[in-house]
């Protein structure tokens, strides 16, 4: 008779057995070597989190931006797939939108595993592989495929090169310790971005599938068989696992047959424990629409790859103006060959640095690191400019590399056998007076290798002149006189002097600008404010004008008051070029009885416009007391004309009434409409005087134009024609 055995005991009887099958079969390799990123003073730690966006949902997904999920073998390459198949591939994907089922939209581990693995399939770090990224960009799948049986061959040359124009700028790190860090990851997915971390492969994490394809800390048996790269490309807060609410979407690089289809989750508790997870991620800036100017191609010889240092500059080898060590993560582990083909490598930060004589040499430092008895060579170096489309081919090579801590250099010429520029306009600048004339003239620089005819053209305003250069050696310098220009357009007037050399092969020095100033010196004196036209004699008055500078300079000078015979003034003034300024001269008493002149003129000895300096006008000085006159009775109804007729301002109005009467005097348009009301009241028999102050019934100033005085009594009107001007 069998023994009764309870249920739960068959079941786990038989998940063992399941288990046991499985594990006859290999578990997929890891590969991630773990890293402290504090001692990496290179990468920028991102020490803050920004204020979360307000988000739409509480999930992101960008799984189908990813490439197809891919395979890494039994090859430790993980770190490789998970920076660069993945997450690179998928910032290529933001910038082109390209597909991404193409090999030649992905990209490839192995241009960046075999690169840092030391020469053995031992796995590589984090940092290492985005070093590589930023240095060298990466090769596409169609350019270097991957093979899970080749971890030691490095790329073509023409791999190396296509690789260039997708580097990455600075590499980032934060720590996922803690609710912050799980928030920075969750922030970069809501803006559309992937983060990589690393983590710990236990039992429960290789089969996967029995625990609902989450990775939990619940859920954690076995031992830690190794550090894993995978790359964060989802979250979802309401997901429920054995940690609690809240998971990561994450892809792997071990097929399609584990996993989901090779897609998991991991807890947001097991993201950030120290046992399942590194608690730190990691990215790399892209850089876009990033076009290399200048390469370097070296190809050494030796048996041990990595315990060469590479160093490529730019300028003499001692001095350099710019130098940059290529392959400074290298860790040699076995010693691997150099390829039998040349290695590409990007000199573009160097490229400003060059120019015509010394500094347009290029060198390659090589220096073996390691005391072994191997020695090597350089066999071939040339800087290519790419923008020039030319290259320098060193005639240094080959240059034998010692054993152990002696540098070697190779150097290369880049050629520009025709490139001729602007080094310096000479004239117009600085501040000319306007109507100067001034020949202008430039100095140009045959920079090529070869002697060069060009014509030189400049240009400043309706401008323009060109001049020819006849066989200028290499190297030499000239200067190009052109015709006559003369300064009539006042303000800064923009230079410009080109030089344009049929098939030159650099542009970026053929012209130069500049600027010269057209100075005009002009002040003028554009309104007089005061005395007013018509005064009381006995009155003060504080004589005041408006000046203006409208010139282009500022001017100090003075301004000078005049009033009749015997009123004088004179102000200094400071005023800067556009400004007005409102002038007020020492007080004037109107004494005498009559009509004066009055004038303010301004006193600058360089004034380029005499004709605005002087403003003239009059002043009437009288009796207006606005009350009857009674030196005598008036026998007819009279209005005078105002005075003075045309007025600016103020004007007196005279006019007799015969007899006892109910009289009014207003001032009217010339449509009729009533402007203002002097007088409205009974008047005895008199000659009256009233002052007008410009102004309407409601205080404002009256607009120049054409008026009509009114005077009306109880039987007759009469009217008066006036004319204001400002």
């Amino acid at each position: 008779m069998r023994p009764n055995v309870p249920c739960h005991c068959l079941f786990l009887a038989v998940v063992l057995l399941v288990q046991a099958a499985v594990l006859a079969e290999p578990l997929h390799p890891c590969g991630l070597i773990r890293e402290d990123p504090q001692t990496l003073p290179w990468m920028v730690q991102d020490k803050f989190v920004p204020s979360a966006p307000d988000r739409l949902g509480v999930a992101a997904d960008l799984s189908s931006q990813m490439p197809p999920v891919g395979d890494q073998g039994q090859q430790g390459s993980c770190t490789a797939w998970a920076v660069g198949y993945y997450q690179k591939t998928h910032y290529e994907w933001i910038e082109h939108n390209w597909d991404l089922s193409q090999t030649s939209h992905q990209f490839s581990p192995k241009f960046i595993y075999n690169q840092i693995n030391g020469g053995d399939d031992q796995g590589s770090s984090t940092s290492d592989a985005l070093a590589l990224i930023s240095d060298q960009g990466c090769a596409t799948m169609a350019d270097c495929p991957y093979n899970q049986n080749d971890y030691t061959n490095w790329p073509s040359e023409s791999a190396y090169a296509r690789a260039i124009p997708y580097r990455g700028g600075a590499a980032h790190w934060f720590w996922m310790q803690d609710t912050t860090g799980i928030n920075r990851a969750r922030q970069r997915l809501d803006s559309g971005y992937t983060t990589v971390i690393g983590i710990s492969v236990y039992s429960n994490f290789d089969y996967i599938h029995n625990y609902g394809y989450k990775y939990c800390v619940a859920d954690t048996y076995g031992g830690n068989r190794g550090s894993h790269a995978v790359t964060i490309i989802g979250y979802n807060d309401t997901m429920t696992t054995n940690d609690g609410t809240g998971a990561f979407k994450m892809i792997n690089s071990w097929g399609t047959g584990w996993g989901q289809s090779g897609f998991w989750w991991m807890s947001y508790v097991a993201a950030r424990n120290a046992a399942l997870s590194h608690q730190v991620g990691y990215y790399l800036d892209d850089r876009i629409d990033y076009s290399p100017t200048m390469l370097g191609r070296v190809k050494i010889t030796h048996a041990a790859r990595d315990k060469i240092g590479i160093r490529l500059g730019v300028g003499s080898t001692s001095s350099p103006r710019w130098s940059k060590n290529f392959r400074t993560w290298r860790s040699p582990k076995m010693d691997r060959a150099f390829p039998a083909h040349n290695m590409v490598f990007d000199m573009t930060e160097g490229e400003p640095y060059i120019t015509n004589g010394q500094a347009d040499s290029v060198f390659v430092r090589a220096i073996d690191d390691v005391s072994d008895s191997k020695t090597g060579t350089i066999n071939y170096f040339a800087g290519q400019h790419l923008t020039w489309n030319v290259t320098g081919v060193s005639s240094d090579t080959p240059v034998n590399i010692p054993d152990y801590n002696t540098a070697v250099f190779a150097r290369a010429r880049i050629p520009m056998p025709l490139d001729v520029g602007v080094t310096q306009i000479i004239a117009p600048t600085g501040i000319i007076d306007s109507g100067t004339s001034v020949t202008p003239q430039a100095r140009v620089k045959n920079y090529g290798t070869d002697p060069a005819s060009f014509p030189v053209f400049f240009r400043t305003g309706t401008y323009a002149d060109t001049q020819n250069v006849t066989n200028l050696a290499a190297g030499d310098s000239t200067t190009v006189s052109f015709a006559t220009w003369t300064a009539t357009q006042r303000g800064i007037n923009v230079t410009r002097c080109s030089t344009c050399l049929t098939d030159d092969t650099y542009h970026g020095n053929d012209y130069k600008q500049g600027m010269v100033n057209v100075r005009v010196r002009d002040v003028a004196c554009i309104r007089l404010l005061a005395p007013p036209d018509t005064v009381d004699s006995g009155a003060t008055f504080t004589p005041r004008a408006v000046i203006k500078n409208v010139g282009t300079t500022s001017e100090t000078f003075d301004a000078r008051f005049v009033i009749g015979a015997d009123y004088a003034d004179t102000v200094a003034v400071t005023l800067t070029a556009g400004k007005t300024d409102t002038l007020d001269f020492a007080n004037w008493t109107a004494l005498a009885l009559g009509t004066f002149p009055t004038a303010c003129n301004t006193l600058l000895a360089t004034d380029m416009n005499p004709a605005n300096d002087v403003l003239a006008d009059s002043v009437v000085v009288g009796i207006f007391t606005g009350v009857a006159d009674l030196s005598g009775p008036p026998r007819l109804l009279v209005l005078e004309r105002p005075v003075p007729d045309p007025t600016r301002g103020h004007a007196a109005i005279r006019f007799s009434i015969p007899h006892r009467t109910q009289a009014t005097l207003t001032l009217r348009s010339v449509t009729g409409a009533l402007v203002r009301t002097l007088c409205n009241s009974s008047l005895l028999p008199a000659h009256y005087s009233l002052v007008w102050d410009g102004c309407d019934d409601h205080g404002l100033r009256v607009a120049p134009g054409v008026y009509f005085w009114r005077l009306e009594s109880e039987t007759t009107t009469l009217t008066r024609k006036a004319v204001k001007v400002d």
